[in-house]
């Protein structure tokens, strides 16, 4: 915290492959933003134009909602049939 030479780790993915999708849930499962699926649907074409072998889905306090990460999860399944799809929650 106080190194003035600390270097950070380089990014473990480019900026350009990581994306959003409108939703928030609270940390006590209370959803404060729906799920959009037609922009769910979008960011699952666009991460299949680059062809992973694997994704991550991570939604914040998905622990309390895990049902926005699972539709995401089928909506990646049919646009990346051969990535491995790995969920937060």
């Amino acid at each position: 915290r106080y190194d003035l030479f600390f270097e950070p780790s380089p990014a473990v993915l480019a900026r350009d492959a990581v994306f959003e999708v409108a939703e928030r849930s609270g940390a006590r499962g209370e959803i404060l933003r729906p799920f959009d699926e037609a922009q769910a649907r979008e960011v699952a074409r666009r991460v299949a134009d680059f062809a992973p072998e694997a994704v991550a889905v991570c939604f914040l306090h998905a622990y309390a909602r895990p049902e926005h990460e699972e539709a995401m999860e089928r909506i990646l399944a049919a646009a990346v049939p051969n990535a491995r799809i790995v969920l937060s929650s």
